[in-house]
């Protein structure tokens, strides 16, 4: 989202085009997003957060809202994404998976039981996406086209800005230390969306981000009702 602000800040010439814009970017799909967003490639330094990093001048945005909630300018420009680069054909049932994250790292929270999970929501028509192996394009046409999301919480599903208004969305919560925020992220967003907790592994001794699962016939339950409703 922080990357939003500096391309807002360019858009509105409150920083010149050609300026270089230091920014988290390890991903490649965050390059492509900024480029999208009308930051060219060859502008962006990658922050490498394990470094110091000294400048001599810099215009530092800070978040709008500290509460992930969207400002009218800001859900234009995902608007705006979403005409240019999404789909104008609704109807999907997609879950989006955090299987492949949870495969490459033991940091990452991850879901015990969602082979299964999956399997009990392949047999109520939904696909399974994995976002991190997707470019922003892929992203952006895959959020614009659903009629319902279901995934677990984490960066993929900030890509519900993409959505279009009255799109439902069912956020899977391992803990309930950051449900205030992402709440108030799908409602700023327009979105029809229910919360649905899990169940952490007790015997995973870290403070946060410990490895859960899901009562899948409940979310399964639920799910059905969301759709019908």
């Amino acid at each position: 989202l922080l990357a939003v602000e500096i391309v807002l800040g360019v858009q509105k010439k409150r920083i010149r085009r050609d300026v270089q814009c230091l920014v988290y970017a390890k991903h490649p799909q965050t390059r492509e997003l900024l480029e999208l967003g009308g930051i060219r490639s060859d502008l962006v330094i990658h922050h490498e957060t394990h470094r110091m990093t000294t400048l001599d001048r810099a215009i530092i945005p800070s978040h709008r809202n500290p509460h992930a909630l969207l400002d009218h300018e800001s859900r234009d420009f995902f608007r705006k994404l979403r005409l240019q680069f999404g789909s104008s054909i609704a109807g999907r049932r997609i879950y989006v998976s955090r299987a492949g994250i949870a495969n490459r790292t033991t940091a990452n929270r991850p879901m015990l039981n969602e082979h299964d999970l999956i399997k009990a929501l392949e047999l109520e028509g939904f696909e399974t996406i994995n976002p991190d192996r997707m470019t922003a394009r892929e992203q952006i046409m895959a959020f614009s086209s659903a009629d319902i999301i279901v995934g677990p919480s984490g960066a993929a599903m900030f890509n519900a800005a993409f959505c279009s208004p009255g799109t439902k969305l069912i956020d899977i919560e391992s803990e309930p230390n950051w449900i205030y925020a992402h709440a108030g992220f799908f409602a700023s967003c327009e979105l029809r969306y229910g919360i649905f907790v899990g169940k952490v592994d007790k015997t995973d001794e870290r403070a946060v981000h410990r490895r859960w699962a899901v009562n899948i016939p409940a979310l399964v339950n639920r799910v059905r009702a969301f759709i019908n409703s």
